[in-house]
């Protein structure tokens, strides 16, 4: 989480969404770095798990808007009770094991809260695991009896597949010289989180920096773009457009003396982020050229790593 590309992606999700909810798993930093995430992303709690010597470690932060209380918690889940109002859901957040043989340990857990929750339950996270060959692409087909153990989890624990637009192939990596890809990244629900939230639906969006992609989910389908402070580009200063705008605010009448410097610059800026909504600039444009570069050379079967 402390690299470079970790630190464009939680930025990039920040300005993007800004989930109510935000789950971060191999963290590899102490607490404190942990507690600086949390303030420069805007969050007003954390809950952290630290990791075990460099590996590891899991964060959940959450706005203030909700009531969480904490019911379990080690290096593989975080089970929540939340409220807002008089609405009550709960929600595990999962970093399946990384170790087959010890993942079926999750699973039981897992299962033992399902069997006990009748109320609105969400499962989301990385589970390490696939449902079926249908899941992956490259690499040996998987023996059928490999799957056993995840499916019966999802049965057991009485939860079915939230419904999902995007790659589901969320993680993308080599294996003995071969690019795989599977989808180990997902959100389930059971019954009374779909009467709860009958519009809920998982993104999966762009990978970008990590071999995981992100996924996103979507309680009631609103749109929690995250509106960030104007910051004004000095690369708009050679801009004719600029100029022109700037005057134009500025010589606007109206104002009384005493506001008038303040209520200019309000303008301006009001008037300079529209222009930028409707305006790209070339450097925006690179980017989205070369993030839908990367999105295709990713999802290849065969991708070309000297790129």
């Amino acid at each position: 989480m402390g690299s470079t590309s970790a630190v464009r992606r939680l930025k990039k999700m920040r300005r993007e969404h800004y989930p109510d909810f935000l789950f971060l798993l191999e963290t590899k930093n102490s607490s404190d770095h942990v507690m600086g995430v949390k303030d420069w992303m805007g969050y007003d709690k954390v809950h952290i798990v630290d990791p075990v010597g460099l590996s590891g470690g899991l964060a959940l932060f959450w706005k203030d808007l909700y009531r969480v209380e904490i019911l379990q918690s080690d290096a593989r889940l975080i089970d929540t009770r939340i409220s807002q109002g008089t609405r009550v859901f709960y929600i595990t957040f999962v970093y399946g094991d990384p170790v087959r043989h010890l993942r079926e340990e999750v699973w039981e857990r897992l299962t033992r809260i399902g069997l006990q929750r009748d109320d609105p339950w969400m499962l989301t996270g990385d589970f390490n695991e696939i449902m079926d060959n249908s899941e992956k692409l490259g690499g040996p087909r998987r023996p059928e009896s490999s799957f056993y153990p995840f499916r019966t989890m999802a049965r057991n624990s009485r939860v079915k597949e939230i419904p999902s637009c995007g790659n589901k192939l969320s993680w993308g990596g080599r294996r003995d010289s071969v690019w795989v890809q599977c989808r180990l990244d997902r959100s389930f629900g059971n019954s009374g989180w779909f009467n709860l939230f009958p519009r809920v639906i998982t993104e999966y969006l762009d990978l970008l920096g990590s071999d995981h992609r992100p996924i996103i989910t979507r309680l009631v389908g609103a749109n929690n773009t995250y509106r960030g402070r104007f910051i004004f580009d000095k690369r708009w200063i050679d801009k004719p457009e600029t100029m022109k705008i700037i005057r134009e605010q500025w010589s606007r009448e109206g104002d009384s003396q005493g506001k008038s410097v303040l209520n200019g610059l309000t303008r301006c800026r009001k008037a300079l982020s529209r222009w930028k909504r409707t305006h790209v600039t070339n450097s925006e444009t690179q980017i989205q050229l070369l993030r839908r570069d990367l999105e295709e050379e990713a999802t290849k079967v065969h991708p070309n790593f000297q790129k």
